[in-house]
């Protein structure tokens, strides 16, 4: 049970919850089915330990709206959505 528990230094208020979009969507395991990572509740993570690249982060209140999982990806994608629109717009 240690392995799958989150340790409990590990717990607070997130503001904002960090991940790697790539992982989420690619599950080694399983391609058709999405998960979220362990290591991304670490406080001190920053890089994802797979792909090398910087962690995005969501804010928590998508997970508190989001009834389940499925629903919380569909936030997700609205999110970085429009996060990239928002981002586009100040370029120009």
């Amino acid at each position: 049970m240690r392995h799958i528990q989150t340790p409990s230094d590990w717990l607070f208020n997130w503001r904002c919850v960090p991940y790697c979009f790539r992982c989420l969507v690619l599950n080694d395991a399983d391609v058709s089915v999405p998960r979220w990572k362990r290591e991304w509740l670490d406080p001190t993570a920053e890089f994802c330990s797979v792909h090398h690249t910087v962690l995005e982060t969501v804010p928590a209140s998508v997970f508190r709206l989001s009834g389940h999982f499925a629903a919380a990806l569909r936030a997700i994608s609205r999110y970085r959505e429009k996060r990239v629109f928002k981002d586009r717009r100040w370029l120009r």
